[in-house]
């Protein structure tokens, strides 16, 4: 598998869901300033979506929407652009990406050697969900609920408070921008499956099963 379908496969599921909610922006802002605070005296980067990291095992390249690393940062060429060892992966979940998240994205980021942390932060109730990597490659699940919890992060020793990770965001109007992705998505799937079926070049072949089904 090449390098532009590697990418590919995580631009696909994010293009729709990256840029377009409110309340998913606000709470990624939050997470980096609330991160970049607490490492900024210390030996540790915070890295916005837009920083891309390679799954040695794999070779495919995601876009987290926060992604640490600690010590000295690994990049995989002089670009400085692709990072190959994170030490948290900070995801927040939204309809069109949650399963993706918590499904194949997070059994790809099991295979990163130096994570030892994933979060999942959801945008319509004030929830996290923490993975914790123990022994070999078994990980600990915490759940926190509530503005008035807060969320130990081990791998940068860091306590996160829900109350900063929501700051100013509105979790009705982040389900109303979740259905407006929702209905986004389903139109676009629609118009490329249009494409497919009006596709000339496949006539022939379209009509092939009912000629077969008349013999």
């Amino acid at each position: 598998m090449g390098k532009g379908s590697t990418e590919s496969l995580d631009i696909e599921q994010n293009a729709l869901t990256r840029s377009g909610s409110r309340a998913h922006n606000l709470v990624v802002t939050n997470l980096v300033r609330e991160l970049s605070l607490h490492l900024k005296s210390r030996s540790g980067e915070v890295y916005p979506y837009g920083q891309r990291v390679r799954i040695p095992e794999t070779g495919i390249y995601t876009y987290p929407d926060v992604v640490v690393a600690c010590g000295d940062p690994r990049f995989e060429d002089e670009h400085l652009d692709t990072l190959l060892n994170p030490v948290l992966i900070v995801e927040v979940l939204s309809l069109l990406t949650e399963a993706y998240d918590r499904g194949k994205k997070f059994q790809i980021y099991q295979t990163i050697d130096s994570l030892t942390e994933y979060v999942l932060v959801a945008q319509d109730q004030h929830r996290v969900e923490r993975f914790l990597r123990r022994d070999g490659n078994q990980w600990l699940l915490t759940t926190t609920t509530g503005l008035g919890s807060t969320v130990p992060l081990s791998s940068i020793q860091c306590t996160l408070a829900l109350a900063e990770v929501y700051d100013k965001v509105e979790l009705v109007q982040c389900r109303k921008d979740d259905r407006r992705l929702v209905q986004a998505a389903a139109l676009l799937y629609e118009d490329a499956l249009r494409r497919v079926w009006d596709n000339p070049d496949d006539a022939e072949y379209d009509r092939q099963p009912s000629e077969r089904s008349m013999r």
